[in-house]
């Protein structure tokens, strides 16, 4: 069994997301990286989950999803365990938040 690196299991993860997106996610794949450098994690969720668009939801999904199952950094897919999370936390999501959405983005360009 060979041994996989944390790159190339965030790479994976964005390529199966993506290879199963829509054009109109795709479209907020891209913009994903500079909301969260601009804006921070919680405000872009918060946009994400505000807007009941089944696409931006899916965003919303996706990065909870990496957060939670892969990095198990919260318990539930859910905004509120962010927003009640210690620093450190936060921080690391945000982190993980970012590298994700770079490779969602890079495999929505392709």
């Amino acid at each position: 069994m060979a041994v996989k690196t944390l790159e190339q299991e965030i790479a994976k993860f964005a390529y199966e997301i993506v290879k199963n997106s829509g054009e109109s996610e795709k479209r907020e794949f891209k913009k994903l990286p500079n909301l969260i450098m601009t804006n921070g994690l919680i405000p872009t969720l918060a946009y994400y989950k505000d807007d009941k668009k089944p696409y931006k939801m899916e965003v919303y999904r996706t990065i909870l999803k990496w957060i939670k199952e892969e990095k198990k950094l919260i318990q539930n897919e859910n905004l509120d365990e962010l927003l009640n999370a210690d620093s450190q936390t936060l921080r690391k999501a945000t982190l993980e938040a970012l590298k994700l959405s770079n490779y969602l983005k890079r495999f929505s360009e392709m």
